[in-house]
């Protein structure tokens, strides 16, 4: 009850600033240890602005302990896992200073410390500082192959910093970058390092905001690049100028495996000339185009490169134009081709005509597994097409007809079909027009072929 002084502060801050000032005069006369300090999880998670103000402090008072004590850091890092890497960086970026460059020598400790195989990092609050540290940091470690940068503000500035990395860097297999704003410019950065990184295997760029200009710069990368097998160029803002491109790469490139180009919007002057470059190309194994506005004209294209083509498995057109004159060129090189295993032609607007074509191909085709066609126009006579087409196709595992208007006639027609098929083990049927009398028949059929899944809900 007898009076005492007491002490607020307007802001948490204060208490943080405060507390990191009397962390810093026992780290000094040596009460604590940095080892000991950042043993406590808590400073990387409710604490961690006392740790970000202590490393800013030290940086100013001493730099030989702000050294150990990221390297402390790190080491927690590497116990603690992918999680606290941004908090390590913040720290990091918390000692720059304008007059020297004693952050690059801390996110070099960080770099030369770091164990992790893989980071993945979540911060939309990243700045340019945070990911040139993290440049800086892998251009001398050892152990990082994989790490997802997606959705963390990059911007054009910090592609260039990680393109520096990359083109020292002797481990990172994996990049992602996706969602962030990159761009042409960004893009040209990257494509530079691609030409002399010998390790990167895959890239990712969905949604970077890159244009048929970035699409070029990487073009030039592929044409000497050795080692990238998967490009991921998905929902981007690239036309029929820079798939021709990057279609002009792939008649030298040897190897890409995988080339994700949906949601742009190459259309059928774009596909065409990915087809020249599938005639010779020899290592290209999937192809997606989708949401790319495709018509009938680019699908013709495409079929004739599969005539020819012998290296592609999986080729996904969902959600272009194609329409029933487009799926009869693809279902006649369907009857040659013998690589592709699964066709991906989701609502591509065919109909009872389009299924036709693909029935006849499919009784004579030798290597198909999979075919996907859901929401698109297929009804009764189109089911019974695939139906007659079943009875002797030997291959097929699994057909997609979901969200069509198939009714109990079409579901009986691939009822009958199920009951000699010996090698079809999912057929989905979902939201169609199938009835009490049409479930009944795929029940029956269910009866008889004992391996064979029926999705009807």
């Amino acid at each position: 009850m007898r009076p005492c002084r007491r002490y607020a502060f307007l802001h948490k801050s204060f208490q943080e600033f405060f507390a990191s000032c009397y962390l810093c005069c026992q780290l000094a006369s040596r009460q604590i240890t940095p080892e000991s300090l950042v043993s406590d999880e808590t400073y990387f998670s409710e604490l961690k602005q006392v740790l970000l103000f202590s490393c800013g402090i030290l940086a100013i008072q001493c730099q030989e302990t702000a050294m150990d004590l990221i390297a402390n850091i790190t080491t927690q890092v590497n116990k603690f896992g992918h999680r606290t890497v941004p908090v390590a960086l913040e720290c990091i970026a918390k000692c720059k200073r304008q007059e020297n460059n004693f952050h690059v020598r801390l996110a070099q400790v960080f770099g030369l410390g770091l164990e992790l195989q893989g980071a993945l990092v979540i911060d939309q609050t990243w700045r340019e500082v945070h990911i040139a540290s993290l440049a800086e940091a892998m251009k001398v470690n050892s152990t990082l192959t994989q790490l997802d940068l997606s959705d963390t503000n990059i911007g054009d500035t910090g592609a260039a910093s990680l393109a520096e990395a990359m083109k020292v860097n002797s481990t990172l297999t994996q990049l992602n970058l996706s969602h962030n704003k990159i761009g042409d410019t960004g893009t040209a950065s990257l494509a530079e390092a691609m030409k002399v990184n010998s390790t990167l295997t895959q890239l990712g760029l969905h949604s970077t905001k890159i244009g048929d200009t970035g699409a070029a710069s990487l073009a030039e990368a592929m044409k000497v690049n050795l080692t990238l097998t998967q490009l991921n160029l998905w929902k981007n803002n690239i036309g029929y100028s820079g798939a021709a491109s990057l279609a002009e790469a792939m008649k030298v490139n040897s190897t890409l495996t995988q080339l994700q180009l949906m949601q742009n919007n190459i259309g059928d002057t774009g596909a065409a000339s990915l087809a020249e470059a599938m005639k010779v190309n020899a290592t290209l194994t999937q192809l997606s185009l989708w949401d790319d506005n495709i018509g009938d004209t680019g699908a013709a294209s495409l079929a004739e490169a599969m005539k020819v083509n012998a290296t592609l498995t999986q080729l996904f057109l969902w959600d272009d134009n194609i329409g029933d004159t487009g799926v009869a060129s693809l279902a006649e090189a369907m009857k040659v081709n013998s690589t592709l295993t699964r066709l991906g032609l989701h609502s591509t607007k065919i109909g009872d005509t389009g299924a036709a074509s693909l029935a006849e191909a499919m009784k004579v085709n030798s290597t198909l597994t999979q075919i996907n066609l859901w929401i698109n126009n297929i009804g009764d006579t189109g089911a019974a097409s695939l139906a007659e087409a079943m009875k002797v196709n030997s291959t097929l595992t699994l057909l997609h007809l979901w969200n069509n208007n198939i009714g109990d006639t079409g579901a009986a027609s691939l009822a009958e079909a199920m009951k000699v098929n010996s090698t079809l083990t999912q057929l989905r049927l979902w939201c169609n027009n199938i009835g009490d009398t049409g479930a009944a028949s795929l029940a029956e059929a269910m009866k008889v072929n004992s391996t064979l899944v029926i999705e009807t809900y």
